[in-house]
């Protein structure tokens, strides 16, 4: 079996290419409106290709997100 992945598209803001492609989520109270808009509009490219069966794992990794709701450490 042979494992096929596609890499992801390297994001890109104007002539700059962003590699690797990890970029800050916003956070209220020290983003502005125009990095939120380009990390929604990131969010819509990644959960795009949503359609896609998460068993086989054929493709690159689309969109993960994690949200942190206690400040207590994990056991």
């Amino acid at each position: 079996m042979t494992l096929q992945t596609e890499a992801p598209e390297v994001p890109s803001i104007g002539k700059i290419s962003i590699w690797p492609p990890v970029i800050l989520a916003p956070m209220a109270g020290v983003t502005d409106v125009p990095f939120r808009s380009l990390c929604r509009s990131f969010m819509d490219q990644g959960l795009a290709d949503s359609s896609r069966d998460p068993v086989k794992p054929n493709h690159a990794p689309g969109l993960f997100v994690n949200q942190m709701i206690t400040a207590r450490a994990f056991v």
